[in-house]
């Protein structure tokens, strides 16, 4: 009995039901964020920041965040193209679309598209937005229940509305 216990935690482990270590995936076209800080800083005529980075700023606060990777991108391609690539590439690695923990709040006036996946006990959460004609991308990797833990903190403190 003990030998297909662990044999069944190993196999979960393996195929990534467990605590898989997720890659931070790029959108298929990005932009160098770089190249858009040197622009905004030549053309003042934007009003501050984009949402996402001061969004990302201030999560840095929120009780469990460390242990959630994440990184910023920005690209060329539409928010809908970039959320059918993901979707897809996710889809293929096993991973299933939860519309039920996905969808839309509001920062600062500005609309932040969120979608969730998950596969076991690993989540994804991809949060879009458009500034600048620009799709902005915060790809995230983490334990689900972490995720759940974060979203309950950000929207009792008023962070997402």
């Amino acid at each position: 009995m003990v030998l297909v216990s662990v044999g069944v935690v190993v196999g979960l482990q393996v195929t990534g039901y467990l605590f898989n270590d997720q890659r931070i995936i790029p959108p298929v076209s990005s932009v160098e964020l770089d190249e858009i800080q040197d622009e905004s800083s030549e053309n003042p005529s934007e009003s501050g920041p984009p949402p996402m980075l001061n969004l990302t700023e201030q999560l840095k606060e929120v009780p469990g965040i460390k242990n959630i990777r994440y990184e910023i991108f920005v690209s060329s391609e539409s928010m809908d193209q970039v959320l059918a690539s993901y979707t897809n590439e996710l889809e293929n690695d096993g991973y299933a679309y939860h519309e039920e923990y996905s969808g839309m709040q509001t920062y600062h006036s500005a609309e932040i598209f969120y979608h969730a996946f998950a596969k076991g006990l690993n989540g994804v959460v991809i949060f879009l937005s458009e500034y600048n004609q620009q799709t902005w991308v915060c790809y995230s990797t983490g334990n689900v229940l972490q995720y759940q833990q974060i979203f309950e903190y950000m929207t009792s403190h008023g962070i997402l509305h």
